[in-house]
């Protein structure tokens, strides 16, 4: 499989409407106050082909964290690319 074509395997693929219900979800939360709560560091991990959470659905961040894009994944970068998460869990512990 080649993900650079925007393919993605079966267990990546999820309903319409399961995405749809989980993206509205979370409509209604001021995400800009909680953020601005956040003192600590943190490690924000985002899939490229994640449905749920695209990285272009972030229109800020924490302003303490770091960003890492796992292009090779969707909604689960720690399972799909475990290797390269763990490499960025312990470079950010670090």
């Amino acid at each position: 499989m080649d993900f650079e074509d925007g393919e993605l395997n079966a267990l990546d693929q999820a309903s319409y409407d399961w995405v749809s219900s989980v993206f509205e979800s979370g409509r209604g939360i001021d995400w800009r106050a909680s953020f601005s709560a956040i003192t600590c560091p943190v490690l924000l991990v985002l899939g490229k082909y994640d449905f749920v959470a695209p990285p272009t659905g972030w229109s800020e961040y924490p302003p303490t964290s770091t960003v890492e894009v796992f292009h090779r994944s969707s909604h689960a970068p720690f399972l799909e690319e475990p290797e390269a998460f763990m490499a960025a869990v312990t470079q950010s512990l670090a």
